[in-house]
């Protein structure tokens, strides 16, 4: 069975089983072509020659991103199989490792990317700085934590933690995200630029993707608790019903 999964053209995914602290969230790694064939890795998962015989057919991995000050596993293994990418940390992530990264990611993108993305540092949540990435081509919003899609079917542990952090067998917000946040104003603004985004396919670090005409509606519905975090106009509650995959 292959590992990545094709979900719209030029982007893949891959998820393998991640368990945190007893609840077994998943990961998800998103992987984008980029024009000039370099692979952009966005969370990449654990490396492996299997997952390596499979990227090659898709191209050379030119950039790894960790998006945000948690997303940072697994990137020894792919700076041992990966001589030539480049590894870019969210902001303030190098003074938490002792992993050589070639530089911070920033909103303003990069120039090998930066026409390829729509992209917003989340603000007023230093412990986190997560980056958001709205895949312009095919309308798809690619997120760390942001938000969380856990399934209903998942084992007794996992429900009962996940019930906890509000984010059971529904597309939320994780109590343990709302806690990071130092200056809910600026929360509000970026989730209010993300919401002038047209998308309507979502891929999150952990849980099922929702595609459909309504995703954003839904993404808006899971930050519906945050004060002014809708852009003028109101909410996009009437879209028609996404599909969680």
């Amino acid at each position: 069975m292959s590992l990545l999964k094709a979900v719209a053209p030029e982007i893949w995914e891959c998820s393998q089983p991640l368990r945190v602290a007893g609840m077994e969230l998943g990961h998800r790694m998103t992987v984008v072509r980029l024009g000039t064939n370099g692979l952009w890795i966005h969370s990449p998962v654990e490396w492996s020659t299997e997952l390596e015989a499979e990227l090659s057919t898709l191209g050379v991995v030119r950039h790894v991103v960790a998006p945000n000050r948690f997303h940072d596993l697994y990137l020894e293994g792919w700076r041992a199989a990966c001589r030539t990418a480049l590894f870019w940390a969210a902001p303030g992530l190098r003074t938490d490792s002792k992993f050589p990264f070639t530089g911070d990611l920033s909103a303003d993108g990069n120039p090998e990317w930066g026409d390829v993305f729509d992209i917003e540092l989340i603000g007023g949540m230093p412990s986190v700085n997560e980056l958001v990435y709205r895949h312009r081509p095919s309308r798809t919003l690619i997120v760390a934590d942001a938000v969380f899609n856990l399934p209903a079917d998942v084992d007794f542990a996992t429900a009962m933690l996940a019930r906890a952090n509000g984010i059971h067998g529904r597309l939320a917000v994780s109590r343990l995200y709302r806690s990071q946040m130092k200056d809910k104003e600026a929360v509000a603004a970026s989730v209010r630029r993300i919401l002038t985004w047209e998308f309507d396919r979502l891929l999150m670090g952990h849980g099922n993707p929702v595609v459909g005409q309504g995703t954003r509606a839904l993404f808006a519905t899971a930050w519906s608790w945050l004060p002014n975090a809708f852009p003028q106009g109101g909410d996009t509650a009437s879209e028609e019903a996404p599909i969680s995959e």
